[in-house]
């Protein structure tokens, strides 16, 4: 069936076939246009422009569309053969395909655009190019999955080998992410997850990457935020942050703030130079970043540890106390000198519980430690008066 001449209805435009294949080359208007072959191919030409609130296309075969597809509510095309279109735009768009080598390569027009694109096959990729996208699911089942785009929100997006993670048994399938800002749910690849971001990389809270192999982030922007979300992620293989040129020097500020695992457990930069262009923020410790800052927080940790160390040897009952029982609770004990620091229970009510007893045994009763021994008050009312 083909279409060399524009048609135009009020309500809708239905074209079906059996076998043959659907070839549009004049525009299509209508309040809704179905086009639906049982074993035939659905193609348009670079004329064949199709305009209404809602399009879908359904086939047995493949759908190649070179020609405009404009819907103002939403676009569901579904193909047992691989999936083309050259300009979709719609704010919300459904592609599936369910054969084997069924790619699906799509460009999205519209300003923002809601996806759902799903390969149910064998060896079936998916390409998206696009202005600002919401990734709601992106999934190859056996497959790698590649997104352009100006601004993501990656709430899904997942490259498996036959359904799952397995690094490079059987085929290795990748997510590549190239854009001007991305907020992640949840990546899942089965080889490596690659991001390319020229500006901030965003968390919504939850475990962001999960690769069978290598993370490879590379930005001129920040990773993680500060204050909010880590991005956190899961490698079997190594976990590397680069960045872009033009990126910015951050100075002492925070550039990654990323959390997880790696196959090595550690972070690696792989950027520009040997420095990165801020500081590198990995499990909650200090991996990298310009030398002045590097050598303030190791000055900031040893003044640190030192207090810490000075605190525990507060608590070292050896050098301050005398025992006149050697088992809890004390009868009575004796300071040489100014009581240390105690615990933060006792300086505020003076008495504690006891915890970490064996099974079935409960205390009763709160340990008073100053109504058992008042040398906890000796500060109060024992100072001698020296004139």
């Amino acid at each position: 069936m083909d279409v060399y001449a524009p048609v135009t209805a009020g309500t809708y435009i239905s074209l079906e076939t059996e076998d043959d294949l659907i070839d549009v080359n004049d525009t299509l208007t209508a309040d809704a246009v179905w086009l639906t072959s049982e074993k035939g191919d659905i193609l348009s030409g670079v004329d064949g422009v199709i305009e209404a609130a809602t399009i879908i296309v359904e086939t047995g075969g493949k759908v190649d569309m070179v020609g405009k597809m404009k819907a103002s509510d939403w676009v569901d095309i579904e193909a047992i053969g691989s999936v083309t279109a050259d300009d979709i735009e719609s704010g919300n768009v459904k592609v599936k395909t369910t054969g084997t080598n069924a790619n699906i390569d799509i460009t999205l027009t519209a300003e923002l655009t809601d996806l759902e694109a799903v390969a149910e096959g064998i060896d079936s990729d998916i390409l998206i190019v696009g202005d600002d996208l919401n990734l709601n699911e992106v999934s190859a089942f056996d497959g790698d999955v590649t997104v352009v785009a100006d601004s993501v929100n990656a709430f899904s997006v997942k490259a498996l080998d036959d359904g799952v993670i397995n690094d490079v048994e059987d085929d290795a399938h990748s997510v590549t992410i190239i854009a001007n800002r991305l907020h992640m749910g949840l990546i899942e690849a089965d080889y490596d997850g690659v991001l390319v971001v020229d500006g901030d990389i965003t968390s919504d809270g939850g475990m962001n990457i999960v690769a069978g192999n290598d993370i490879d982030i590379t930005t001129s922007g920040r990773v993680g935020t500060v204050g909010g979300n880590p991005v956190t992620v899961d490698a079997g293989g190594d976990v590397i942050v680069g960045s872009l040129p033009g990126t910015p020097n951050y100075g002492k500020s925070v550039w990654v703030y990323m959390q997880g695992n790696s196959g090595d457990g550690e972070i690696h930069y792989s950027g520009i130079g040997n420095t990165p262009p801020g500081t590198i923020v990995w499990n909650g410790k200090v991996w990298g970043g310009s030398e002045m800052a590097m050598i303030q927080m190791d000055r900031a940790e040893d003044a640190i540890y030192a207090e810490i160390r000075n605190i525990m040897q507060r608590y070292d009952a050896s050098s301050q106390w005398f025992y006149g029982f050697l088992y809890f609770p004390h009868i009575r004990a004796y300071m040489d000198g100014y009581q240390g620091n105690m615990s933060i229970e006792h300086i505020l009510k003076g008495s504690g519980t006891v915890e970490g007893l064996p099974e079935g045994v409960s205390p009763t009763t709160v340990i008073d430690f100053q109504a058992i021994d008042d040398s906890y008050l000796w500060q109060q009312d024992k100072q001698a008066s020296v004139r």
